[in-house]
C-alpha cells in the first residue's frame, strides 16, 4: 500500500517509509531464521526404568553454538509421561552460551512412555515471524514405569 502510494505520488517521504518497512521485514525474517540455527539440545535421562511413586529424572541442556545471541527460545516437549513438565522459554541466550535444567517427575501411572520429541521455536523482536524446528530421532527415548511393590 505504501509502495503504491510512493509510486503514485512520487513523494520522497513515502519512498523512505517504504524502504524502511521493507528493510524491517527482511531484518525480522532473518532474525527469526537465525533464532533456531546453531542451537543444539542435549537430553539425558538418568534411568529408563522407574516405579509408580518414584521420581524419574531428566536433564536438558540448550547450547547456542553461534556468535549471535538468541532473544528467546521455546523448547516444547511432546512426552507422553503424565505430569512431565519439560517445556520452557529461555530468554535471552547469549552467543556460545548454555542453559541447562533438571526435570524431576513423580511417576503416577504404570506403562511405557515416550520422552520427546522436542520442538524448538524462536522469533524476531517485533513478533512478525516465528520459526520452529522439530527435533526427532536423537531427542526421544522411552521410559518404563513398573507397578509399585509392597
Amino acid at each position: 500500500m505504501i509502495g503504491a502510494a510512493a509510486i503514485g505520488t512520487g513523494r520522497e517521504l513515502l519512498y523512505n517509509l517504504w524502504y524502511l518497512l521493507t528493510a524491517l521485514l527482511v531484518f525480522s525474517y532473518l532474525w527469526a531464521w537465525t533464532g533456531i540455527r546453531w542451537v543444539q539440545v542435549q537430553r539425558s535421562t538418568r534411568t529408563t526404568r522407574s516405579q509408580v511413586g518414584k521420581i524419574a529424572e531428566e536433564r536438558l541442556a540448550v547450547m547456542n553454538r553461534g556468535p549471535i545471541p538468541k532473544l528467546w527460545l521455546e523448547v516444547r516437549d511432546h512426552s507422553t509421561l503424565p505430569n512431565h513438565r519439560v517445556s520452557r522459554v529461555i530468554s535471552p541466550l547469549g552467543g556460545r552460551k548454555t542453559f541447562a535444567w533438571t526435570i524431576q517427575t513423580r511417576c503416577s501411572q504404570r506403562g511405557r512412555f515416550t520422552l520427546g520429541p522436542l520442538t524448538l521455536s524462536s522469533g524476531d523482536p517485533f513478533g512478525l515471524f516465528q520459526k520452529s524446528r522439530q527435533l526427532d530421532e536423537p531427542y526421544t527415548s522411552t521410559i518404563v514405569v513398573y507397578p509399585p511393590t509392597f
